[in-house]
């Protein structure tokens, strides 16, 4: 079988390490690395996230980078550590991050040592953080930010009955899709009556998120499973793990395994009953219209892939590709999805999977903006959703997950098709006219 060499879409360690920051307001991060990684901030902040305060106009951004090659590493700290003292002077964050690039942490850079001198400037906590570039991807960048997080959170004093943190929700940017999520299950899980003490993430300071150690359980989405036990055992909350609440029923099930896990069992069957309730029409309607004709290729992480199977899935609309953006082996019920699955996709094996299913019928393609130029190749619509997005932005709430935000999602993938759709007629027409 030959082997596809070519670059690579899943998003590298690093940018997972930089849509972390990203998601919390006053934190900042020390590259002991190439300057190439200001070009996957710039593809954060200047392409993706338009509400993003990594980069300043004032060059007091929130990521530097040593930017050395590793003939001068070697044994080297005085940049990261001039870097890390001069960030901490001039932008005191809550937490400074230290970030090793690959090859600089198998030279043996000692961070540790650094981040000891400079937690001495003004109290700050300076933490570093492991570099798993070549084993590991996004996913795994964004998880390390928080699993460092997760070792400040202590036991608290005073513990709020009825109080719950949501923790995993994949934050890559502070637009109206990001934050309309977290606003989706904040109001979600406020409809059990019960109180929501924070969310990892939304955008928020880290003394925010340190209010979770109130919290009496920790709700937990499928992202935060690489550090939610630490999380948990510095506080001594109640474990709830919760299904990824996508689609009508992903969502009944965050709720009644919310309900279920803090005494709300009833609230729960009341709140799931009435919000499916308000989706059926919308639904049934755009079902028996159109759900039969439309077909859709996926282009997604590993945990947002088989969601949206569901969630699309259980209103009849058929996905004849999915690209799973990770790097690491899929788990079996990736692996067993319907349609073609394609991990770990290059750019051109990706465009050559969605031209053969542009051929057998995909219409839109449901997934981030790295899929632009196969997409117009091959003459199928996008809808952006995840990381990154590059045409597509949100000054307003426009949630994807929770009853509401499935209904958001439908409805942009209903105006794609039906753009497609009229693009074909009109070409047809015109081609008539020209042959007249």
């Amino acid at each position: 079988m030959s082997m596809d060499y070519s670059a690579r879409m899943v998003p590298s360690f690093a940018e997972g390490v930089l849509l972390a920051v990203n998601s919390i307001s006053d934190v900042a991060v020390a590259i002991e690395g190439p300057a190439c990684a200001r070009t996957k901030m710039e593809r954060i902040c200047r392409n993706h996230d338009l509400q993003s305060t990594l980069y300043a106009a004032d060059g007091r951004h929130r990521m530097a980078t040593t930017d050395r090659g590793p003939a001068r590493v070697m044994g080297n700290l005085d940049a990261i550590r001039e870097i890390g003292r001069r960030m901490l002077e001039e932008l005191q964050p809550s937490v400074l991050f230290l970030l090793p690039f690959a090859s600089q942490q198998a030279m043996g850079v000692d961070l540790d040592s650094v981040a000891e001198e400079l937690a001495g400037i003004g109290g700050t906590n300076v933490l570093p953080l492991q570099s798993q570039a070549l084993e590991g991807d996004w996913l795994d960048g964004w998880a390390e930010v928080f699993t460092a997080l997760a070792g400040l959170v202590t036991a608290p004093v005073d513990r709020t009955a009825g109080s719950v943190a949501i923790v995993g929700l994949m934050h890559t940017r502070n637009e109206g899709d990001d934050l309309g999520n977290a606003a989706e299950l904040t109001r979600l899980v406020e409809g059990l009556g019960l109180q929501v003490a924070g969310v990892w993430a939304s955008g928020g300071s880290v003394s925010q998120l340190l209010e979770i150690r109130s919290a009496e359980y920790v709700v937990a989405l499928p992202h935060a499973a690489p550090f939610v036990r630490l999380l948990t055992a510095g506080t001594g909350a109640n474990l709830v793990e919760a299904p990824y609440p996508l689609g009508l029923s992903g969502t009944r099930e965050f709720i009644t395994v919310v309900g279920g896990a803090t005494g709300r069992q009833e609230e729960a069957e009341a709140l799931a009953a009435a919000e499916t309730s308000a989706c059926t029409a919308p639904l049934d309607n755009l079902v028996s219209l159109m759900a039969d004709d439309i077909s859709v290729a996926l282009l997604a992480d590993r945990i947002l892939a088989p969601a949206l199977h569901k969630g699309l899935g259980e209103i009849g609309i058929e996905v004849l590709l999915t690209g799973i953006l990770s790097a690491h082996t899929l788990p079996d019920e990736v692996a067993s999805l319907a349609g073609h699955i394609l991990p770990d996709p290059s750019f051109e094996g990706w465009a050559q999977a969605l031209s053969e299913a542009a051929s057998g019928g995909a219409q839109v393609v449901l997934g981030c903006g790295l899929t632009e130029v196969a997409a117009h190749k091959t003459g199928v619509a996008t809808v952006e959703l995840g990381y990154p997005c590059h045409r597509t932005h949100f000054l307003t709430p426009a949630p994807y997950l929770g009853f509401r935000g499935f209904l958001r999602l439908v409805e942009r993938l209903a105006n794609a098709y039906c753009s497609v759709e009229a693009t074909g007629r009109l070409d047809a027409s015109a081609r008539g006219g020209l042959e007249q």
